[in-house]
């Protein structure tokens, strides 16, 4: 397959990056980066023109130049490289999905190689990269690292190469980068977005732009109103097919249980996906389509994402017990643009 890193770094003008590439290539560990992107598994990566091939290659990038910025020892580099490659292989939506470090992490055994302690050390700064730093000591505790600082400056690490890249969704704000190496590469960042997609252009691959398929702004109203309808006390089956009936513009179903989780009793279906398939069956009907079999198909891609419909598998979201509670309002805001994007996708015209 086609590298359009490798491509890029053949060249020498850079522009007003020029001598930060050259510093680069001048760097002894610099062939670790070269052999990264030629042995990258990219037929494992997560399809996506936002969690893709040019996501990755661009993370790579950036992990190797922190790398020289902090004089990394080789081992350790070569372990954030490997993270850098795979942190996203357990996506499946392109929406928050706060859960899908730890499904990354389930990969890298079979992905690396790897074992013992090193193997430790990647699953844990992968699991971390997708949820909030206040869990991060946390989560890398959990695996009992040999040397936790060392952990820890993996996963920092890994998070600030891959927040770099969210220029992509026109959302990066270096005051969430946790070293100051990394923020000082901001703009390098928005000049290597722009640079790899002209060269993608010039080799012909067709990527939608992420930054129009992402849809920032729908992301960010969503969860505001997501918000707004959890603090005044908005059961979870009508929060999800409200909002979702205000995405699509169709009216909300009046068959959605407002029954509570608690009510049902956790052996029960979770009400955030009853809401969720109730308003797929619902859409399904007023467009024509087929409702029942675009709801079992929905609830078939559920199982797959969330890997369980009922609340007592989901009552933290796909996390762990003591896991912060921010995550229940992540979920909902979730499983509200995973079902969008079901619909835009599988939905009659």
């Amino acid at each position: 397959m086609l590298s359009p890193m490798l491509n890029l770094l053949q060249e020498e003008d850079w522009g007003p990056f020029s001598e930060d590439i050259r510093a680069l290539k001048r760097w002894r560990f610099y062939p670790e980066l070269i052999r990264t992107l030629k042995d990258l598994k990219r037929e494992r990566l997560f399809r996506s023109p936002v969690h893709g091939l040019g996501h990755i290659e661009r993370t790579i990038l950036h992990g190797s130049m922190a790398g020289m910025d902090r004089d990394l020892p080789l081992r350790d580099l070569q372990l954030l490289l490997l993270a850098c490659s795979y942190h996203d292989t357990g996506r499946l939506s392109d929406w928050l999905d706060d859960a899908h470090g730890r499904r990354s992490a389930y990969k890298l055994e079979e992905l690396t190689g790897l074992e013992g302690d090193e193997l430790h050390l990647l699953m844990a700064a992968v699991e971390a990269h997708s949820r909030k730093d206040d869990d991060m000591d946390q989560i890398l505790a959990s695996y009992h690292p040999e040397d936790m600082d060392r952990c820890r400056q993996l996963a920092k690490t890994l998070k600030d190469s891959d927040g770099l890249d969210r220029v992509r969704t026109g959302d990066l704000n270096v005051a969430y980068l946790r070293y100051p190496e990394a923020a000082a590469r901001a703009d390098f960042s928005r000049y290597l977005f722009d640079r790899y997609n002209r060269e993608t252009d010039r080799l012909g691959i067709s990527i939608p732009n992420p930054k129009a398929y992402f849809n920032r702004d729908l992301v960010l109203g969503i969860r505001d109103r997501v918000q707004e309808r959890l603090d005044a006390g908005m059961p979870a089956a009508n929060l999800i097919a409200g909002s979702l009936a205000e995405l699509t513009g169709t009216e909300s179903p009046e068959s959605v249980s407002s029954r509570s989780c608690t009510e049902e009793g956790q052996e029960a279906p979770c009400r955030v996906f009853l809401g969720a398939r109730a308003f797929v069956e619902h859409y399904a009907g007023k467009n024509g389509g087929a409702p029942e079999r675009l709801a079992e198909e929905f609830r078939e891609r559920f199982l797959a994402q969330y890997r369980s419909d009922r609340c007592l598998d989901l009552r933290s979201c796909g996390f762990q017990e003591g896991d912060s509670p921010y995550i229940c309002a992540s979920f909902m805001l979730d499983v509200i643009l995973f079902t969008y994007q079901f619909l835009e996708k599988e939905s009659p015209d």
